[in-house]
């Protein structure tokens, strides 16, 4: 996908949100009201005068989702004699399947190309159907496998490098062994400064660890795991509850993205 589409999309999510949680709010007020009975509470929210997220007018914003498009535009209320203001969002996200997905369509593919070509040649043989019939059949069926065939390899290239990170492989047993080395070194430093006492070996320890050993160990964590981050249980930023988990991951849902249909942007006016 490209970066303008995506800040389109972004911007398009913004957006959306700002406007639901402003409805949200005014929701929350209503409902939050106990001099209200449940009756006039729901009269209220239905009579809520929403305002369009861009020009401030009462009418709201409509938000719209047709299969892989996105569309936002001012719903600004024309019986009040309000003019819609100009905000028109009309994105094509595109259509996108992960790499297992379309591994796993390629290999069911084939695997129906090849029982047809059984059935074809049992066909012939229990003169079902002429063997002049069944050639150029044949040939179809065979053309398409190899065309499968290769686009199941690339597939299965793919795989490897994205899922599992053989993109990296050189580069974490190169610097594994600078870890090792690294390590090593810190070893034999600590251990002249027990048979010594000499304070320098140990602020060459933390030289080595600092300036050598960190920032090694900070680049095997980023060439091992494309995602790194601290979330907690409700998912909130900054955290409100006191649990937090380390999400490590080797690849990022987008790199398992195949693009199917290209994304674009139709129109976007703010």
């Amino acid at each position: 996908m490209e970066d303008t589409v995506t800040e389109a999309l972004n911007s398009y999510y913004k957006l959306k949100h700002t406007y639901d949680t402003n409805v949200l709010k005014l929701k929350r007020s209503i409902l939050q009201d106990k001099s209200l009975s449940k009756t006039l509470m729901k009269q209220k929210v239905s009579e809520l005068k929403l305002k369009c997220v861009s020009c401030n007018q009462i009418g709201g914003t409509l938000f719209l989702q047709h299969g892989t498009k996105l569309i936002a535009k001012c719903n600004a209320d024309q019986r009040l004699g309000l003019k819609p203001c100009n905000l028109n969002y009309d994105i094509d996200r595109g259509d996108y399947e992960i790499i297992p997905q379309v591994y796993t369509n390629y290999k069911t593919d084939m695997d129906l190309i090849r029982t047809n070509i059984v059935r074809l040649k049992l066909d012939v043989l229990f003169g079902y159907i002429e063997e002049t019939q069944a050639i150029p059949l044949f040939q179809t069926y065979k053309e398409e496998y190899n065309t499968l065939d290769v686009s199941l390899k690339q597939m299965n290239e793919l795989f490897d490098r994205i899922i599992r990170n053989t993109r990296n492989h050189t580069n974490i047993a190169n610097l594994s062994t600078k870890i090792y080395s690294t390590k090593q070194t810190i070893r034999d430093l600590l251990q002249q400064y027990q048979a010594t006492d000499d304070s320098q070996f140990i602020r060459d320890t933390i030289h080595h660890y600092i300036h050598d050993l960190n920032p090694q160990v900070k680049q095997m964590r980023e060439y091992t795991y494309e995602k790194n981050a601290i979330e907690c249980v409700d998912g909130t930023d900054p955290c409100n509850d006191i649990t937090k988990y380390l999400i490590q991951e080797p690849y990022s849902y987008v790199q398992t993205e195949i693009e199917m249909s290209p994304s674009a942007i139709i129109q976007m006016v703010e």
